[in-house]
């Protein structure tokens, strides 16, 4: 009879029935696959990249030292400078392009699943590694244009350019 009367009722340490259950928490996967991709890629193209065939730092350098000089005669004649000309596409600047398309819809998809109150660490690990794939391709280029900025100082001092 004790079954009876307390039917309607539930005790402290009972559990409520869970009238629906919860689903797999498609969009935060789908987000966490595509942060995990950027990263991957940025983290491949870092270490081992980049792929496109690149000229020597020497002839660049050259190139750029001439151009210049060009540049510097045609202004003292009033000739008319060359317009900017576009990059041609190749693979690292595609590479970097998934990157940041993976990492940029990694990042929302994790912000939707949490909005949609799927599996919270899903939607934060999809987050997370969208927000760090984008982290790390920014900090290696930062770094390699201090890098940059260093050997120009450096060569400049050599030749005793001074500002």
């Amino acid at each position: 009879m004790a079954n009876s009367t307390n039917a309607g009722q539930r005790t402290m340490t009972e559990q409520p029935e869970a009238t629906e259950t919860p689903g797999r928490p498609m969009v935060g996967l789908a987000g966490f696959a595509l942060g995990g991709l950027a990263l991957l890629v940025v983290m491949v193209h870092l270490l081992v990249g980049p792929f496109s065939p690149r000229p020597d730092a020497a002839v660049t350098l050259g190139e750029m030292a001439s151009q210049v000089g060009k540049s510097a005669l045609r202004d003292i004649f009033g000739l008319k400078q060359p317009g900017p000309k576009s990059q041609p596409w190749d693979i690292d600047r595609i590479l970097k392009l998934v990157v940041v398309v993976c990492s940029v819809l990694g990042v929302i998809l994790g912000a939707i699943a949490l909005f949609l109150r799927e599996r919270r660490l899903v939607g934060l690990w999809a987050i997370g590694l969208g927000i760090g794939a984008i982290t790390i391709q920014i900090l290696a280029w930062t770094v390699l244009v201090i890098a940059g900025v260093l050997i120009i100082i450096s060569i400049m001092s050599i030749f005793d350019i001074g500002f």
